[in-house]
């Protein structure tokens, strides 16, 4: 498998997370925990980690492609 690194946008547009108009039902970069759990409820298996400098990380699957996604200044 190759490894991707994902932007959180292009995720988000990938799996097709709902949008809406209440800030409390927004996905935030600033809680990879919850990240995460958004994740799953769409049916992927995400692992909660840290990159080499310990800033969060989250590896998953995408279509067959191992994915990272990286958070930079959130």
């Amino acid at each position: 498998m190759r490894e991707w690194f994902v932007s959180v946008a292009a995720v988000a547009a990938m799996t097709g997370f709902p949008v809406s108009a209440q800030s409390s039902d927004l996905v935030r970069a600033s809680d990879p925990a919850d990240m995460v759990t958004t994740l799953r409820e769409a049916g992927y298996d995400p692992e909660l980690t840290e990159d080499g400098v310990g800033d969060p990380m989250i590896k998953l699957t995408l279509s067959g492609y191992r994915a990272s996604i990286l958070f930079y200044n959130c």
